[in-house]
């Protein structure tokens, strides 16, 4: 089981501190890239899969790093 494996069933067990770094990386391994969005997005993130066009928006939590 690799790296990304791991990571995605440490998601799917619905862990309380899953952290939104961790979110990040489980994204980038399954092909979604972060895109900016706007200069005053303050917490907004959105991530963007190029090959179906498929977009994951999500807030960065504060003032905890937990999702």
């Amino acid at each position: 089981m690799g790296k990304r494996d791991k990571l995605l069933c440490r998601f799917l067990s619905k862990p309380r501190d899953f952290t939104f770094e961790e979110m990040k990386t489980l994204l980038r391994r399954i092909g979604y890239i972060e895109v900016p969005t706007g200069i005053s997005s303050g917490s907004r993130v959105a991530f963007f899969h190029p090959e179906d066009g498929h977009v994951i928006r999500l807030h960065r939590p504060h003032p905890a790093n937990y999702l």
